[in-house]
């Protein structure tokens, strides 16, 4: 907005992929922009597990789709930055598909989706599993657990997940749940939804504002119980 504002001939282009509609954050406020700067902010969302009325809409973004993209003109390499945000095999097909259409590598600029130190620490010990002792496999089975239903395109799922270990976003997951997410560090606020019943800890937020907190919603990939009982839904909004 800063730079839409003070920068009158400035032009921006926001390639933004989500899996579906409902999992676009800040959608009202990036439609607000487009209606406010007609001419010079331009969006293209491209979703990866929703049918887009254009093929170049679907799918996910990588080099391909990227140079697709910049082929029907509706991105263009010639701007004076990129900015990049998102998981790494996103970053190094955009990084590629720009350097393929002539972009200096020093206008390239990007974030990577990183796990969190404690994330890291969990899935560095669970990759560790083989080389642990069958008791200490039987004692992490028999560990105690929670119950929990989890509710996504308003289908209930109940499961049980360990006090410790796991987030409810691996374990939803692990059951075949479709449930949302991206980055899987606190960050993008994809796999966000609701605690209906119980309570859970988040390990970290970066992303939830109070009011969201307040009204029960909390970051899965960052979630384990507290209580006997979660409930917990993707499908609030």
């Amino acid at each position: 907005t800063t730079l839409l504002t003070r920068e009158p001939d400035s032009s921006i282009t926001l390639l933004y992929g989500n899996r579906r509609v409902r999992d676009i954050i800040f959608k009202e406020q990036i439609e607000d922009l487009r209606d406010r700067f007609l001419a010079r902010f331009q969006v293209v969302h491209v979703l990866s597990q929703e049918p887009m009325e254009s093929p170049i809409s679907s799918g996910r973004i990588d080099q391909e789709k990227i140079l697709s993209i910049i082929q029907e003109n509706r991105m263009f390499p010639s701007f004076g930055e990129a900015y990049i945000c998102g998981p790494e095999t996103m970053l190094e097909g955009a990084r590629s598909a720009l350097s393929l259409c002539g972009m200096a590598k020093e206008r390239i600029h990007f974030e990577r989706f990183a796990a969190s130190p404690v994330a890291a620490a969990r899935k560095s010990g669970s990759d560790d599993a083989s080389a642990r002792s069958g008791d200490a496999l039987a004692a992490d089975a028999a560990a105690p657990r929670a119950r929990m239903t989890l509710i996504a395109d308003g289908i209930e799922r109940e499961v049980t997940i360990a006090y410790e270990g796991q987030t409810v976003l691996d374990v939803a997951l692990d059951a075949g749940i479709d449930a949302p997410y991206a980055c899987k560090a606190g960050v993008c606020c994809t796999c966000r939804a609701r605690v209906l019943e119980g309570e859970v800890r988040m390990d970290a937020n970066y992303t939830l504002e109070e009011h969201e907190l307040k009204r029960g919603f909390v970051l899965t990939c960052q979630s384990r119980p507290v209580t006997p009982y979660v409930k917990i839904t993707y499908d609030a909004r």
